[in-house]
């Protein structure tokens, strides 16, 4: 929580009490739960090439990101073809290639976002989908900042709580990954 954050809150006409209450209503379990859902969503909801040694000239360390005529991922030296679509990014990479710059971009992202919506995130102890809400949340907020379709309104949470957790996850904003030459995946 931030100065500005409180400031704002009581320009609003919260009572600072109250603010100070549902900002600290997180603790650190809640949030690592949160923050794993988070980024397991977001690989096996995004879509990234591959990244390995090329079939085609055998160089290592290659980004997968062009097709050779049969088809198959090549690098962009052995191919000008652009891939008609892009596997699953959790088929080639996990939560250890984000790149550590990424990650912490995502952890202050979820962690504001959790401190401010906390009170409507713990639903009161209830599950979310047979998960504990930190980690249906962590999921949803995800799913919901980038537009996929499904999220904190689609009925698994109370329909007043969808609604203003949905409404706190749109002003983060879409994020697109991409993998660097290093294999490493970023986000903007």
């Amino acid at each position: 929580m931030t100065g500005p954050q409180l400031a704002k809150a009581v320009l609003e006409g919260e009572d600072p009490k109250e603010f100070l209450r549902r900002m600290s209503r997180v603790n650190d379990s809640d949030f690592q739960r949160f923050l794993a859902s988070y980024l397991e969503t977001m690989l096996w909801s995004s879509h990234l090439p591959p990244y390995d040694v090329c079939p085609a000239c055998g160089r290592e360390d290659q980004v997968l990101d062009r097709w050779d005529e049969e088809g198959e991922p090549v690098c962009r030296e052995c191919s000008k073809r652009e891939p008609n679509h892009e596997p699953a990014a959790d088929e080639n990479y996990d939560v250890d290639d984000i790149s550590p710059e990424f990650r912490q971009e995502c952890a202050n992202d979820c962690l504001a976002f959790v401190r401010e919506n906390a009170v409507d995130i713990a639903n009161n102890g209830e599950p979310i989908r047979d998960n504990d809400p930190f980690t249906a949340a962590g999921h949803d907020f995800w799913l919901t900042r980038n537009h996929h379709g499904a999220g904190f309104w689609d009925g698994d949470w109370p329909e007043d709580v969808g609604e203003r957790l949905t409404e706190a996850s749109h002003p983060y904003g879409e994020v697109n990954l991409w993998v660097d030459q290093a294999g490493k995946v970023h986000g903007e």
